[in-house]
Protein backbone atom coordinates (compact mmCIF):
# COMPACT_ATOMS: atom_id res chain seq x y z
CA UNK A 1 0.00 0.00 0.00
CA UNK A 2 2.88 2.37 0.69
CA UNK A 3 4.18 1.96 -2.86
CA UNK A 4 0.72 2.71 -4.25
CA UNK A 5 0.38 5.83 -2.10
CA UNK A 6 3.87 6.99 -3.13
CA UNK A 7 3.01 6.39 -6.79
CA UNK A 8 -0.13 8.52 -6.47
CA UNK A 9 1.75 11.34 -4.76
CA UNK A 10 4.37 11.24 -7.50
CA UNK A 11 1.73 11.11 -10.24
CA UNK A 12 -0.05 14.20 -8.91
CA UNK A 13 3.18 16.16 -8.62
CA UNK A 14 3.82 16.34 -4.89
CA UNK A 15 7.32 14.93 -5.42
CA UNK A 16 9.37 13.79 -8.40
CA UNK A 17 12.44 11.73 -9.34
CA UNK A 18 15.76 13.51 -9.29
CA UNK A 19 17.55 11.23 -11.77
CA UNK A 20 14.79 10.14 -14.17
CA UNK A 21 12.58 13.00 -15.28
CA UNK A 22 9.02 12.02 -16.03
CA UNK A 23 8.96 8.53 -14.49
CA UNK A 24 6.06 8.09 -12.08
CA UNK A 25 6.54 4.45 -11.16
CA UNK A 26 7.87 3.97 -7.62
CA UNK A 27 10.09 0.95 -6.95
CA UNK A 28 11.85 -0.36 -3.87
CA UNK A 29 15.33 0.83 -4.80
CA UNK A 30 17.67 3.65 -3.86
CA UNK A 31 16.04 6.17 -6.18
CA UNK A 32 16.19 9.76 -4.97
CA UNK A 33 13.12 12.00 -4.92
CA UNK A 34 12.53 15.67 -4.30
CA UNK A 35 9.37 17.22 -2.93
CA UNK A 36 7.71 19.90 -4.98
CA UNK A 37 7.53 23.26 -3.23
CA UNK A 38 4.30 23.39 -1.18
CA UNK A 39 3.52 26.63 -2.96
CA UNK A 40 2.64 24.63 -6.11
CA UNK A 41 0.79 21.71 -4.53
CA UNK A 42 -2.56 20.90 -6.06
CA UNK A 43 -4.35 21.08 -2.70
CA UNK A 44 -3.62 24.74 -1.97
CA UNK A 45 -5.33 27.87 -3.21
CA UNK A 46 -2.51 30.35 -2.73
CA UNK A 47 -2.14 33.14 -5.22
CA UNK A 48 1.11 33.21 -7.16
CA UNK A 49 3.00 36.14 -8.53
CA UNK A 50 3.82 36.39 -12.22
CA UNK A 51 7.52 35.60 -11.76
CA UNK A 52 6.95 32.53 -9.58
CA UNK A 53 4.29 31.23 -11.94
CA UNK A 54 6.55 31.74 -14.98
CA UNK A 55 9.35 29.80 -13.27
CA UNK A 56 6.91 27.02 -12.43
CA UNK A 57 5.68 26.82 -16.04
CA UNK A 58 9.23 26.77 -17.39
CA UNK A 59 10.25 23.95 -15.05
CA UNK A 60 7.11 22.04 -15.97
CA UNK A 61 7.76 22.25 -19.71
CA UNK A 62 11.41 21.32 -19.34
CA UNK A 63 10.63 18.22 -17.28
CA UNK A 64 8.59 16.38 -19.85
CA UNK A 65 6.86 18.18 -22.69
CA UNK A 66 4.60 15.29 -23.72
CA UNK A 67 3.36 14.24 -20.29
CA UNK A 68 3.20 17.70 -18.73
CA UNK A 69 1.96 19.72 -21.68
CA UNK A 70 0.66 23.17 -20.91
CA UNK A 71 -3.04 23.90 -20.83
CA UNK A 72 -4.49 26.63 -23.05
CA UNK A 73 -4.77 29.17 -20.25
CA UNK A 74 -1.15 28.48 -19.22
CA UNK A 75 0.16 29.12 -22.73
CA UNK A 76 -1.53 32.53 -22.78
CA UNK A 77 0.24 33.53 -19.54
Amino acid sequence: EALHLASLLCYYGYFFHITTNGAVQIKEDNELFRFQAPYYWVSTNWTTGNIEYAIYLLKRTLRNRQRHGLEEHEIVC
